[in-house]
């Protein structure tokens, strides 16, 4: 640091020297200068931590009990939209996660007329879709090479919305790859849904239903 002290001249003597200070010119652009190259890693930062997603694949299912046999249903059309927090190559959580499933895309191993009363049940022509939206990833923890998370999030089916805790694994595929598998119970009468008969009500489902997921998803392009 450099001090400099004015003086007075013989004409103003009884004015008091008056002590002041400045930084070099160096110092002030090397201050500068580490100042933009945090700012620009900070930058960089956020913007490899948040990745958005394309979907490679999906599996959805629908699992449930009758008094005359088991059944299920799949998914056949699933979007997904998001972002993945992934850093040094560890996935850190997810963002902005988005899942809609249209019901008419829902087909039984059972036939076109369980299609039916299945889409019945679901209201498909006043709520044609399910979705499910992510709130928050409540903790994820690394297990060997892959990572289990509890999320919690608001699951709509015929128009009954209801907040979820899912237990979910996720698993790096390589490739920047991610598989995501869990499972969760319900009953359908929670979203105001009357189980489905059959054969002028000979068949009667039951009340329990099993939702199964496995979906691979594939980092693309980063956004900030």
């Amino acid at each position: 640091m450099i001090k400099i002290t004015t003086t007075s001249d013989n004409q103003h003597e009884n004015i008091k020297k008056t002590p002041f200070t400045f930084e070099p010119t160096k110092t002030i652009k090397m201050k500068n200068y580490i100042l933009t190259i945090a700012l620009l890693l900070a930058t960089t930062f956020v913007i490899i931590g948040k990745t958005n997603f394309t979907l490679v694949k999906s599996s959805v299912k629908i699992e449930g009990t009758s008094n005359v046999h088991d059944w299920v249903s799949t998914a056949q059309t699933v979007r997904v939209t998001g972002k993945l927090n992934v850093q040094n190559n560890e996935l850190l959580g997810i963002n902005n996660l988005k899942v809609t499933i249209p019901v008419k895309g829902i087909k039984s191993t059972k036939g076109s007329i369980m299609d039916g009363k299945t889409w019945d049940a679901l209201k498909y022509k006043k709520h044609p879709n399910i979705y499910y939206t992510l709130s928050k990833v409540n903790s994820i923890k690394k297990s060997g090479e892959s990572y289990i998370l509890s999320v919690s999030g608001k699951l709509s089916v015929a128009g009954v919305t209801k907040s979820i805790t899912t237990k979910v694994v996720a698993k790096p595929l390589g490739g920047n790859q991610y598989q995501f598998v869990g499972s969760e119970d319900l009953k359908m009468t929670t979203y105001g849904i009357d189980p489905p008969t059959a054969m002028f009500g000979a068949m009667t489902t039951g009340d329990d239903i099993k939702i199964k997921f496995n979906i691979t998803l594939k980092e693309s392009s980063p956004s900030s």
